[in-house]
């Protein structure tokens, strides 16, 4: 714990020194965002459905720390790659594991492309060096298209109407992002 102010009240952090990379437990949280690379420990089941956005904070925690190294980045990159949409007009990335279905039709109402799970594979990609040549560029292009409504804000997946979908500022600057990673 930080010393009192002789007054008796807490430092400010202009009072402290700052922070440096050894105040922190370097080899411990490598090990944690290793270990959540791995697969979901048991409290995260309820947020399978965001599992791309969770190995997001494992991949950026890890990049900050400087030790993206050890990670397996050819695994890891086709690991994301596994949850980008096989089909044209339902393009992006899922944020879990596709579920197989018995048709498209139902394959594309169930299983929803997620314009924050979208722009977190491609930043993911670009930390472990991918060109993202293996990006269906148009596929999401023609998601993005679907994901804007009519006020120009976005929702998260396509759904059947915008009812459907939240929409706000986060999802503006999931497509602005996608659309200058693409290059769009």
């Amino acid at each position: 714990p930080t010393p009192p102010h002789p007054s008796g009240r807490l430092k400010t952090m202009a009072e402290q020194r700052p922070l440096t990379i050894d105040d922190f437990a370097v080899a411990k949280h490598v090990a944690y965002f290793k270990k959540h690379m791995r697969g979901l420990p048991e409290q995260y089941a309820s947020m399978d459905t965001n599992r791309l956005t969770l190995l997001y904070f494992s991949v950026s925690g890890l990049d900050l720390l400087g030790k993206l190294d050890e990670v397996d980045r050819d695994a890891t990159i086709r690991f994301i790659y596994s949850f980008q949409s096989a089909i044209p007009e339902n393009g992006g990335f899922y944020g879990y594991p596709k579920v197989p279905f018995e048709n498209k039709e139902m394959d594309m109402v169930n299983n929803q492309p997620h314009i924050a799970n979208t722009y977190v594979a491609l930043v993911m990609l670009i930390m472990l060096g991918d060109d993202l040549a293996g990006v269906d560029r148009s596929a999401v292009a023609n998601a993005l298209q679907k994901w804007q409504l009519p006020d120009g804000s976005f929702c998260c997946v396509h759904g059947l109407s915008s009812l459907d979908s939240e929409s706000d500022i986060r999802f503006v600057y999931c497509a602005a992002s996608i659309c200058y990673i693409l290059d769009l």
